[in-house]
């Protein structure tokens, strides 16, 4: 079978075709080496020279537009038997004129990409959820004690998410962000944060994998991986509710949903993600399982048994501490998302991302953070 993967990074997901025997090109906004080795042809609305994330904060979509029309204009060049895109976004849709797309509609998604609409749903089903109200110009939140988690209704990868620590806080960042009806406020909830994936048939939402997830800005909440699979306390009863909850929007593929742990133990629902997640390879990893075909299988009607793990696994992204050129990544076994030698990368820019297995959490995470700072020590400053 021929696929196009489309997205901001889908080289994991490619390389997952690749290795289940099938041909595979990709759309993608980043462009690393390693995507197109394992791809037929890959287009990438970013050059070789440089890493960026400004054009995923473009606020017009100039980027998801680029993708649509690169996309388009693959379909018209060659015969793909599906699309699997990683993106919700009104330019999907459009896509199935041509050929058969892995992905749901956003009609189907928009209950669950609205966050205001998802945690009111997740709540009155039953689910225990932090405090949330929707952003006004009159900032009434006289039932929410900060610190609180400024977030917008729709979003992905933690952007515009932020920390928000007293009223006065708030009132600049109202300034700074124009904020309308599209933000709203929710109470923060000090303890640890994870994610649940689940592939889900259309009619059945099976749990796979539960991981913890790694911040390289925790107060900020910036995602720069995960560690999995790991059996928080006493949540067998809210992974339950989470599936009654999910089954009820008939949503296919994989679904994660993040969730808090509190000192005391309690879970709280905090969102859920209605595509491919983050962990999409640590899964790969920790389970020796090709989760595209998984991911395949499910979208056909099929949810396989899930085998148990035979190692923890986990990833993390490095982001660049101060303007640099990456050197030559090349043959490091550890690392994906291989930069171009020579790209430039701006302060705060992803670099690639390391790799680690191990017997426990924090051999895992120690492992990271070493190979982490391998690479940042490589960086040719500039």
């Amino acid at each position: 079978m021929n696929f196009l993967t489309v997205g901001v990074n889908m080289r994991d997901v490619a390389c997952s075709i690749q290795r289940a025997g099938s041909s595979v090109s990709s759309v993608n906004y980043f462009n690393p080496v390693d995507l197109s080795r394992c791809t037929k042809k890959s287009i990438a609305f970013l050059g070789c020279d440089r890493i960026s994330t400004d054009g995923l904060n473009d606020e017009s979509g100039s980027w998801k537009q680029f993708l649509f029309e690169k996309t388009l204009a693959a379909l018209a060049k060659d015969n793909f038997d599906f699309i699997v895109p990683r993106i919700n976004s009104e330019h999907i849709d459009p896509l199935k004129e041509f050929t058969q797309v892995l992905g749901n509609s956003l009609k189907s998604l928009e209950p669950l990409r609205d966050k205001w609409q998802c945690i009111r749903a997740a709540s009155k089903h039953g689910l225990l959820t932090p405090k949330t109200e929707l952003l006004t110009a009159s900032l009434q939140s006289a039932d929410l004690e900060f610190p609180l988690i400024f977030k917008p209704i729709r979003g992905s990868r933690g952007a515009g998410l932020r920390k928000v620590h007293s009223p006065g806080e708030l009132e600049a960042l109202l300034v700074e962000k124009a904020v309308d009806k599209d933000r709203i406020l929710q109470e923060y909830i000090q303890g640890e944060s994870y994610n649940i994936n689940f592939l889900s048939d259309g009619a059945r939402a099976e749990p796979i994998f539960v991981s913890r997830q790694l911040f390289s800005d925790p107060e900020n909440l910036v995602y720069s991986g995960s560690v999995g699979p790991v059996k928080p306390e006493g949540i067998e009863e809210f992974v339950e509710e989470c599936m009654a909850f999910l089954e009820r929007f008939k949503i296919k593929g994989i679904i994660g949903v993040d969730f808090m742990v509190d000192s005391g133990g309690e879970a709280y629902f905090i969102e859920v993600n209605p595509r491919i997640q983050g962990s999409f390879e640590v899964i790969e990893d920790s389970l020796g399982i090709n989760m595209f075909d998984y991911y395949y299988r499910a979208w056909h009607g099929e949810i396989p048994a899930i085998p148990s793990s035979r190692c923890l696994a986990g990833k993390n992204i490095v982001t660049a501490h101060m303007d640099c050129r990456a050197p030559d990544l090349e043959g490091w076994g550890y690392i994906r998302d291989i930069p171009q030698a020579g790209a430039f990368i701006a302060t705060g820019e992803p670099v690639c991302t390391v790799v680690a297995t191990g017997i426990t959490e924090a051999e895992v995470e120690a492992q990271l953070r070493k190979l982490s700072n391998t690479i940042l020590n490589q960086m040719k400053l500039l």
